[in-house]
């Protein structure tokens, strides 16, 4: 017998209005849960048409029906890449990509834990190339949340949702922000010249650490220098490239970060950061030692035993072997009853 224990995330759920981002007014109130809000935008008309109601004079306010034929025949919303959840340090840049085919082109809404969002300097959202694009700016704790894309054109609608996860910066890390950035904007004013160049100087670096396999991490640091440098990561020699796990974040401060989403065993190794310009450069390394997420397989008689005629009164040996990961736990049972071991009955593993 093989107890299997499932670790499931609790989807927290929270008081929330939708609105559609146009007046302010509350449309109706309830628990918020984002398969329960995606469910409706597919399948409740009135709902999606009340919650994407759009400004007069928004560019998008009436939906395209013109067929765009260099993109083939009319077609429903299809997405090729869906946004992927994200967890940043408070203060950096959040951007949800999502791949987006559709003919004709579809118009967008987004959405962060139901309510509409609208062009701003805090959210900036584009498409093109049929790759939409959500820009949050300076990430804070009240960013954090469920954000859900709907693209709907005459042929169809379709949604997909990412969670966003704001970590708080320590006082500590404000105030150096604070002073980079502050460095930053009196380095700009300045000429560049070979007089005032600055070999690129790491201000902070990352330490080793031990990962799950399939878990997220990220590795941040701070460099310094004039002119600002170019900054690689490289994995066992390799550079890093952004893909569908690995992302690389900079921002105005001078901070930069290497986000694996999906930690894998070819992620196991050796992580080098070097930062380059024209006086300079400079590197630094950790380990990122990736710990193999255990392998469960189901428990699986490979010997069995059979039925046996014996007199009353001799003894009778029943074996049976088992194989499974975690190993197996075996028990056995006398018509339904479990058989405990006595001065009559063994039980050996």
């Amino acid at each position: 017998q093989q107890q299997t224990v499932q670790q499931q995330q609790t989807q927290r759920t929270e008081k929330f209005s939708y609105t559609n981002g146009t007046n302010g007014h509350t449309v109706f109130e309830e628990d918020f849960k984002v398969d329960t809000f995606e469910y409706r935008l597919l399948r409740e008309v009135s709902f999606r048409e009340t919650v994407t109601r759009r400004y007069v004079h928004e560019v998008d306010s009436q939906m395209l029906t013109t067929i765009d034929r260099s993109l083939g025949p009319p077609s429903a919303p299809q997405i090729n890449q869906k946004p992927r959840n994200s967890k940043l340090q408070e203060g950096s840049d959040a951007v949800f990509t999502v791949k987006i085919a559709a003919n004709p082109k579809p118009r967008l809404t987004w959405f962060k834990n139901g309510q509409r969002l609208v062009n701003t300097q805090k959210h900036q959202s584009s498409y093109s190339n049929q790759q939409a694009t959500l820009k949050i700016s300076q990430t804070e704790a009240t960013d954090a949340g469920h954000y859900t894309l709907l693209a709907e054109n005459p042929q169809g609608v379709v949604v997909s949702s990412a969670y966003l996860a704001v970590e708080p910066v320590s006082v500590q890390d404000f105030i150096e922000q604070r002073e980079t950035t502050q460095k930053t904007t009196q380095l700009e004013t300045e000429a560049v010249d070979s007089s005032k160049m600055l070999a690129p100087n790491f201000v902070r670096v990352c330490n080793d650490r031990d990962v799950t396999e399939g878990k997220m991490t990220r590795f941040d640091c701070r460099v310094t220098g004039r002119p600002y440098p170019e900054v690689a990561w490289f994995i066992n020699g390799r550079q890093v490239a952004d893909d569908a796990t690995h992302k690389i974040l900079v921002n105005e401060s001078g901070n930069h970060a290497l986000m694996i989403t999906n930690v894998s065993r070819l992620d196991h190794g050796v992580v080098n950061c070097i930062a380059r310009n024209k006086a300079g450069e400079t590197s630094f390394q950790c380990n990122l030692n990736v710990i193999e997420k255990e392998q469960v397989v189901a428990p699986k008689f490979v010997e069995r035993f059979s039925t046996v005629t014996v007199k009353e009164g001799e003894p009778v040996s029943l074996s049976v072997r088992a194989v499974g990961t975690p190993i197996p736990r075996i028990s056995w049972q006398k018509d339904g009853v479990a058989v405990m071991p006595s001065a009559d009955v063994r039980i050996s593993v």
